[in-house]
Protein backbone atom coordinates (compact mmCIF):
# COMPACT_ATOMS: atom_id res chain seq x y z
CA UNK A 1 0.00 0.00 0.00
CA UNK A 2 1.11 3.49 -0.83
CA UNK A 3 -0.12 6.83 0.30
CA UNK A 4 0.42 10.59 -1.14
CA UNK A 5 1.30 13.44 0.96
CA UNK A 6 1.12 16.91 0.57
CA UNK A 7 3.41 19.44 2.40
CA UNK A 8 1.64 22.71 3.68
CA UNK A 9 4.51 24.74 2.33
CA UNK A 10 3.49 24.20 -0.81
CA UNK A 11 5.57 20.66 -1.34
CA UNK A 12 3.76 17.77 -2.85
CA UNK A 13 5.42 14.44 -3.63
CA UNK A 14 5.57 11.98 -6.55
CA UNK A 15 7.34 8.46 -7.91
CA UNK A 16 11.20 8.34 -7.01
CA UNK A 17 12.96 5.76 -8.41
CA UNK A 18 16.60 4.60 -8.17
CA UNK A 19 18.71 2.68 -11.02
CA UNK A 20 17.85 -1.03 -10.66
CA UNK A 21 20.74 -3.36 -10.48
CA UNK A 22 20.04 -7.00 -12.51
CA UNK A 23 23.17 -8.29 -13.61
CA UNK A 24 22.97 -11.33 -11.41
CA UNK A 25 21.98 -15.47 -12.32
CA UNK A 26 18.57 -16.30 -12.55
CA UNK A 27 18.23 -19.66 -13.33
CA UNK A 28 21.96 -19.94 -14.59
CA UNK A 29 21.05 -16.86 -17.11
CA UNK A 30 22.56 -13.15 -16.51
CA UNK A 31 21.21 -9.99 -19.03
CA UNK A 32 23.87 -7.18 -18.55
CA UNK A 33 23.76 -3.35 -20.15
CA UNK A 34 26.79 -2.78 -22.65
CA UNK A 35 26.29 1.29 -21.85
CA UNK A 36 25.38 3.15 -18.52
CA UNK A 37 26.54 5.87 -16.38
CA UNK A 38 25.90 6.78 -12.96
CA UNK A 39 22.41 7.31 -13.24
CA UNK A 40 21.24 4.21 -15.28
CA UNK A 41 21.57 2.58 -18.46
CA UNK A 42 21.48 4.63 -21.45
CA UNK A 43 18.49 4.47 -23.80
CA UNK A 44 20.25 2.82 -27.16
CA UNK A 45 22.07 0.83 -25.54
CA UNK A 46 22.38 -3.42 -25.98
CA UNK A 47 22.47 -5.91 -23.24
CA UNK A 48 24.24 -9.42 -23.28
CA UNK A 49 22.72 -12.44 -22.51
CA UNK A 50 25.03 -15.05 -20.99
CA UNK A 51 23.80 -18.42 -20.60
CA UNK A 52 23.57 -21.92 -21.70
CA UNK A 53 20.06 -22.76 -24.43
CA UNK A 54 19.04 -25.49 -26.33
CA UNK A 55 17.17 -22.81 -29.05
CA UNK A 56 17.80 -19.44 -29.80
CA UNK A 57 16.26 -17.16 -27.06
CA UNK A 58 13.32 -14.67 -27.04
CA UNK A 59 13.40 -12.18 -25.02
CA UNK A 60 10.65 -9.50 -25.03
CA UNK A 61 10.38 -5.86 -22.91
CA UNK A 62 7.29 -5.25 -20.55
CA UNK A 63 4.25 -6.22 -22.31
CA UNK A 64 5.14 -7.81 -25.36
CA UNK A 65 7.78 -5.83 -27.27
CA UNK A 66 9.84 -7.41 -29.38
CA UNK A 67 14.00 -7.30 -29.27
CA UNK A 68 16.25 -8.39 -31.60
CA UNK A 69 18.69 -11.59 -30.35
CA UNK A 70 21.91 -12.35 -32.16
CA UNK A 71 24.27 -14.78 -31.68
CA UNK A 72 27.75 -14.10 -30.75
CA UNK A 73 31.23 -15.22 -31.62
CA UNK A 74 31.57 -16.48 -28.09
CA UNK A 75 28.38 -18.08 -27.60
CA UNK A 76 26.70 -15.23 -25.80
CA UNK A 77 23.31 -12.93 -27.37
CA UNK A 78 23.13 -9.58 -28.26
CA UNK A 79 19.52 -8.42 -27.26
CA UNK A 80 18.69 -5.10 -29.32
CA UNK A 81 15.12 -3.40 -28.16
CA UNK A 82 13.06 -3.02 -31.64
CA UNK A 83 11.62 0.20 -29.95
CA UNK A 84 13.12 3.51 -28.55
CA UNK A 85 13.65 3.05 -24.94
CA UNK A 86 12.75 6.50 -22.95
CA UNK A 87 15.13 8.21 -20.65
CA UNK A 88 14.56 7.66 -16.63
CA UNK A 89 11.86 4.58 -16.71
CA UNK A 90 12.14 1.24 -15.81
CA UNK A 91 12.25 -1.68 -18.34
CA UNK A 92 10.97 -5.34 -17.53
CA UNK A 93 12.99 -7.91 -19.88
CA UNK A 94 11.72 -11.52 -19.66
CA UNK A 95 13.11 -14.79 -21.60
CA UNK A 96 10.25 -16.57 -22.86
CA UNK A 97 10.62 -20.66 -22.06
CA UNK A 98 9.26 -22.83 -19.90
CA UNK A 99 9.88 -20.69 -16.82
CA UNK A 100 10.24 -16.94 -17.88
CA UNK A 101 13.01 -15.28 -16.11
CA UNK A 102 13.54 -11.81 -15.78
CA UNK A 103 15.61 -8.68 -15.21
CA UNK A 104 14.29 -4.91 -14.60
CA UNK A 105 16.51 -1.42 -15.74
CA UNK A 106 16.48 1.84 -15.32
CA UNK A 107 17.26 3.85 -18.07
CA UNK A 108 19.68 6.83 -17.48
CA UNK A 109 18.65 10.38 -16.46
CA UNK A 110 18.78 12.57 -19.94
CA UNK A 111 21.15 15.32 -18.68
CA UNK A 112 19.15 18.33 -17.23
CA UNK A 113 18.89 20.59 -14.29
CA UNK A 114 18.03 19.20 -11.23
CA UNK A 115 18.39 21.31 -8.96
CA UNK A 116 19.09 25.53 -8.01
CA UNK A 117 19.92 27.53 -5.16
CA UNK A 118 18.42 29.94 -4.41
CA UNK A 119 15.16 28.22 -5.24
CA UNK A 120 12.80 29.44 -7.88
CA UNK A 121 10.95 32.48 -6.52
CA UNK A 122 12.97 32.27 -3.30
CA UNK A 123 13.13 35.95 -1.00
CA UNK A 124 14.46 37.57 1.16
CA UNK A 125 18.32 35.71 -0.29
CA UNK A 126 21.63 37.93 0.95
CA UNK A 127 23.74 39.47 -1.01
CA UNK A 128 26.29 37.73 -0.69
CA UNK A 129 24.67 34.35 -1.59
CA UNK A 130 26.61 32.16 -4.01
CA UNK A 131 24.41 30.69 -7.15
CA UNK A 132 24.11 26.73 -7.02
CA UNK A 133 23.19 24.82 -10.17
CA UNK A 134 23.26 21.04 -10.01
CA UNK A 135 23.10 18.98 -13.05
CA UNK A 136 22.27 15.31 -13.20
CA UNK A 137 25.70 14.29 -13.93
CA UNK A 138 29.08 15.61 -13.30
CA UNK A 139 31.01 15.23 -16.70
CA UNK A 140 30.29 18.78 -17.60
CA UNK A 141 32.43 21.19 -18.68
CA UNK A 142 32.69 24.36 -16.65
CA UNK A 143 33.60 26.68 -19.57
CA UNK A 144 30.57 24.97 -20.43
CA UNK A 145 28.60 26.39 -18.20
CA UNK A 146 29.75 29.91 -18.37
CA UNK A 147 29.01 30.12 -21.86
CA UNK A 148 25.17 28.85 -21.77
CA UNK A 149 24.89 31.14 -18.01
CA UNK A 150 22.83 34.22 -18.43
CA UNK A 151 21.76 36.29 -15.39
CA UNK A 152 19.63 39.35 -15.13
CA UNK A 153 20.72 42.36 -13.98
CA UNK A 154 23.96 40.96 -15.06
CA UNK A 155 26.87 40.45 -12.59
CA UNK A 156 30.10 39.98 -12.76
CA UNK A 157 31.91 36.55 -10.59
CA UNK A 158 34.14 33.59 -10.71
CA UNK A 159 32.99 29.92 -11.01
CA UNK A 160 33.75 26.56 -9.35
CA UNK A 161 32.67 23.15 -9.69
CA UNK A 162 31.98 20.91 -7.09
CA UNK A 163 31.20 17.42 -8.41
CA UNK A 164 27.89 17.98 -10.32
CA UNK A 165 27.31 21.13 -9.10
CA UNK A 166 28.45 24.63 -10.52
CA UNK A 167 28.72 27.80 -8.47
CA UNK A 168 28.82 31.23 -9.43
CA UNK A 169 29.82 33.45 -6.44
CA UNK A 170 29.23 37.47 -7.84
CA UNK A 171 32.20 39.49 -7.69
CA UNK A 172 30.64 42.37 -5.45
CA UNK A 173 28.00 40.33 -3.87
CA UNK A 174 24.02 41.21 -5.25
CA UNK A 175 21.90 44.81 -5.09
CA UNK A 176 19.25 44.64 -1.79
CA UNK A 177 15.25 44.52 -3.11
CA UNK A 178 16.24 42.89 -6.37
CA UNK A 179 14.88 40.41 -8.60
CA UNK A 180 17.22 38.52 -10.35
CA UNK A 181 16.82 35.99 -13.19
CA UNK A 182 19.16 32.96 -13.53
CA UNK A 183 18.87 30.77 -17.35
CA UNK A 184 20.96 27.74 -18.78
CA UNK A 185 20.19 27.48 -21.91
CA UNK A 186 19.07 24.44 -23.66
CA UNK A 187 22.71 24.19 -25.61
CA UNK A 188 24.18 23.03 -22.36
CA UNK A 189 25.54 19.93 -22.83
CA UNK A 190 27.89 17.03 -22.02
CA UNK A 191 29.49 13.79 -23.69
CA UNK A 192 27.24 15.43 -26.95
CA UNK A 193 24.37 15.37 -24.90
CA UNK A 194 22.37 18.83 -24.96
CA UNK A 195 19.51 19.41 -22.19
CA UNK A 196 17.52 20.36 -25.02
CA UNK A 197 15.07 22.34 -22.57
CA UNK A 198 16.61 25.59 -20.94
CA UNK A 199 16.05 26.44 -17.34
CA UNK A 200 15.00 29.77 -15.64
CA UNK A 201 14.56 30.40 -12.05
CA UNK A 202 14.31 33.69 -10.38
CA UNK A 203 14.83 34.96 -7.10
CA UNK A 204 14.69 38.38 -4.94
CA UNK A 205 17.57 39.69 -2.37
CA UNK A 206 17.04 40.62 0.93
CA UNK A 207 15.32 44.32 1.98
CA UNK A 208 17.13 46.64 4.32
CA UNK A 209 14.92 45.53 7.06
CA UNK A 210 15.92 41.83 6.64
CA UNK A 211 16.11 39.93 9.49
CA UNK A 212 12.73 40.73 10.71
CA UNK A 213 11.38 37.42 9.43
CA UNK A 214 13.74 34.22 8.40
CA UNK A 215 12.82 33.19 5.59
CA UNK A 216 12.95 29.92 3.64
CA UNK A 217 11.14 28.08 0.05
CA UNK A 218 10.60 25.03 -0.73
CA UNK A 219 13.38 23.62 -3.40
CA UNK A 220 12.98 19.71 -4.52
CA UNK A 221 13.21 19.62 -8.02
CA UNK A 222 10.94 16.76 -7.69
CA UNK A 223 7.48 18.24 -7.35
CA UNK A 224 5.64 14.96 -6.66
CA UNK A 225 6.94 11.94 -4.88
CA UNK A 226 5.40 8.50 -3.91
CA UNK A 227 6.22 7.54 -0.53
CA UNK A 228 5.74 3.45 0.60
CA UNK A 229 3.65 3.37 4.03
CA UNK A 230 6.44 3.48 6.85
CA UNK A 231 8.86 5.26 4.82
CA UNK A 232 9.63 8.97 6.70
CA UNK A 233 9.29 11.31 3.45
CA UNK A 234 11.92 13.96 3.18
CA UNK A 235 11.23 17.82 1.99
CA UNK A 236 14.47 19.82 1.24
CA UNK A 237 14.10 23.33 1.98
CA UNK A 238 16.31 26.58 1.63
CA UNK A 239 16.77 28.79 4.50
CA UNK A 240 18.10 32.33 5.16
CA UNK A 241 18.14 33.84 8.62
CA UNK A 242 20.54 36.40 10.08
CA UNK A 243 19.44 35.60 13.59
CA UNK A 244 21.13 32.12 13.93
CA UNK A 245 19.40 28.96 15.08
CA UNK A 246 15.95 28.87 13.95
CA UNK A 247 12.91 26.97 14.68
CA UNK A 248 10.60 25.79 11.70
CA UNK A 249 7.35 23.71 12.18
CA UNK A 250 6.11 22.56 9.12
CA UNK A 251 3.04 20.58 9.10
CA UNK A 252 2.33 17.77 6.21
CA UNK A 253 -1.42 16.43 6.01
CA UNK A 254 -2.67 13.11 3.83
CA UNK A 255 -4.24 13.18 0.77
CA UNK A 256 -6.55 10.52 -0.22
CA UNK A 257 -4.50 8.48 -3.19
CA UNK A 258 -8.34 8.73 -5.53
CA UNK A 259 -7.95 12.62 -5.15
CA UNK A 260 -4.36 13.20 -5.86
CA UNK A 261 -4.20 10.78 -8.81
CA UNK A 262 -7.42 12.87 -10.21
CA UNK A 263 -5.78 16.26 -9.87
CA UNK A 264 -2.48 15.10 -11.36
CA UNK A 265 -4.51 13.73 -14.43
CA UNK A 266 -6.26 16.75 -15.09
CA UNK A 267 -2.66 18.74 -14.96
CA UNK A 268 -3.83 20.24 -11.92
CA UNK A 269 -1.47 22.83 -9.77
CA UNK A 270 0.15 21.81 -6.86
CA UNK A 271 -2.20 24.26 -5.03
CA UNK A 272 -4.87 22.54 -6.09
CA UNK A 273 -4.18 19.09 -4.17
CA UNK A 274 -7.02 18.79 -1.56
CA UNK A 275 -5.72 19.69 2.21
CA UNK A 276 -7.97 21.69 3.71
CA UNK A 277 -9.97 20.13 6.43
CA UNK A 278 -7.43 17.31 7.16
CA UNK A 279 -5.35 16.37 10.42
CA UNK A 280 -1.64 16.97 9.62
CA UNK A 281 0.04 13.41 9.67
CA UNK A 282 2.83 14.48 11.35
CA UNK A 283 4.25 17.96 12.46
Amino acid sequence: MRKFISAALAAAMLISTVPAAAKDYRNGCTLAPLQYDETGVLPDSGYVLSGSFSDKPVVYINDGDETEVTEQADGTYLVTPLNELKYNSLYTFTLDGGEPVSWTFQTAEHFSVTNALPGDYAYNVPINSGIEITFSHEDFKLEDVKTNFSIIPELDGKWEKHKNTAVFVPEKGMAKETTYTVTVDGNMSRSGEAMGDSYSFSFTTETSAFGAEPAFAVYDPIRYKEVATGDIPEIPLSLYSDKGSVNIVIEVYGVRVGDALNVIANDGAVDELPTAGTAPVMQ
